[in-house]
């Protein structure tokens, strides 16, 4: 799912928040349901050696769709990390329901267009694939 959709469905999410539990956990579920896509940019830089934030857009939007990069902000391990920081920090809890939130999104999104596989959930399972 492009960033655009994400940022919109993120800020209207996070306005419901605003009015059942304030701003701060608002903003937390915004960043957690927007800036997880940082490790698209991450994987980009690593990979392609170059810092342009468009020519990333650009990379991921047309040229290497399906892709298994490392994805670390996607996977399962990072969320686990999340919940137990969030158990003793508790508006934690929000960022990472903003990344589920996103995650939804991703899958429904992977779905729809046939891409099934194609990011790895799970640092384990792509280091699996991906280190020989």
């Amino acid at each position: 799912m492009l960033p655009k959709y994400h940022f919109y469905i993120g800020l209207i999410t996070s306005i419901v928040v605003y009015f059942i539990s304030g701003f701060t956990n608002a903003l937390l579920f915004f960043i957690g349901s927007f800036l997880i896509d940082t490790d698209h940019y991450i994987a980009f830089v690593f990979k392609e050696k170059n810092w342009s934030l468009m020519k990333s857009y650009f990379y991921w939007k047309y040229l290497n769709y399906p892709y298994d990069e490392l994805m670390i902000f996607h996977t399962i391990e990072i969320w686990i990390l999340l919940l137990i920081i969030g158990l003793l920090i508790n508006p934690v809890l929000f960022m990472l329901a903003g990344m589920l939130y996103h995650e939804l999104f991703d899958i429904y999104d992977m779905h729809k267009r046939k891409l099934f596989n194609a990011r790895a959930i799970s640092l384990f399972a792509w280091a699996t694939r991906n280190l020989k």
